[in-house]
């Protein structure tokens, strides 16, 4: 067994360890700039209003880390999207600059934490995409908001979900949801990261361990879902073509599953 996989995977579960170490010190800086800064002591206790400010202030510090984590496999997913875009979970906006504007006609990007929302538009006026977008913030299952802005069952030609099905509440049912957004034909473009194969017991039981805290430094993430199995539920599939990240090889804490799902004609 060579000696660099060894090593791989013996700091791969470190490397988790420290996101949870860096997300709790971010926490303290959080709280203290709720009471300090904002000066409004009653948010500090506000669990919500604290998850999201510490996710954004983690996630701008962590995003560019991801993004070179993802390269070159979101670009390659991300400017797949055609027509009609739902993308869910933007956060920021750093995938934007992978879409191609000359196919996209309509872009919606549902995200719910408003703490991203203005470095977002920035990155969608950067992106020359404002004039086709529409910031949503609400869930995906929120179907009377996202209904008030066009986005009805059997409207979106493509749906893009990057590193984002780990957060969403009620797994099953957002999927189901987003699915029902998706016209016949329709395609779903996927990055995901997702529970370590059942092969891999250790890992997969590290995951259990750290989830406990996990989610609730990072936005309600959550590192033990087998997302792969979740979209396969969501709906009738003309196509499923998911797979692992190529180069990983199951076992990884934050291991991918990429590729694309078809609705149907």
């Amino acid at each position: 067994m060579p000696l660099p996989y060894i090593f791989r995977r013996a700091v791969d579960p470190l490397l988790a360890l420290a996101v949870i170490v860096l997300g709790a010190l971010f926490g303290v800086y959080t709280s203290l700039h709720v009471l300090l800064v904002e000066r409004k002591p009653s948010l500090a206790f506000n669990l919500r209003h604290w998850s999201d400010a510490n996710s954004a202030r983690l996630l701008r510090y962590l995003g560019p880390i991801s993004y070179k984590e993802g390269l070159p496999v979101v670009p390659s997913i991300v400017e797949q999207a055609n027509r009609v875009v739902v993308d869910v979970g933007p956060g920021t906006g750093q995938n934007l600059r992978h879409f191609d504007r000359e196919k996209i006609t309509k872009l919606y990007l549902i995200e719910p934490n408003v703490g991203m929302h203005a470095e977002l538009e920035a990155n969608l006026r950067k992106g020359g995409l404002s004039d086709i977008a529409t910031v949503i913030s609400c869930g995906v299952q929120d179907t009377m908001t996202l209904s008030s802005h066009g986005l009805s069952p059997c409207t979106a030609d493509s749906v893009v979900t990057v590193n984002v099905l780990c957060c969403v509440p009620s797994q099953e049912s957002a999927c189901k949801s987003l699915y029902s957004l998706l016209k016949p034909g329709g395609q779903w473009l996927v990055y995901e990261h997702v529970v370590a194969e059942p092969k891999y017991p250790i890992p997969r039981l590290l995951q259990h361990a750290y989830n406990i805290v996990w989610p609730f430094f990072l936005g309600g993430c959550n590192i033990k879902r087998d997302t792969a199995e979740v979209l396969k539920r969501a709906g009738t599939w003309e196509t499923v073509d998911l797979d692992r990240k190529n180069g990983e090889g199951g076992w990884e804490m934050l291991g991918h599953i990429v590729g694309k799902l078809v609705k149907p004609m």
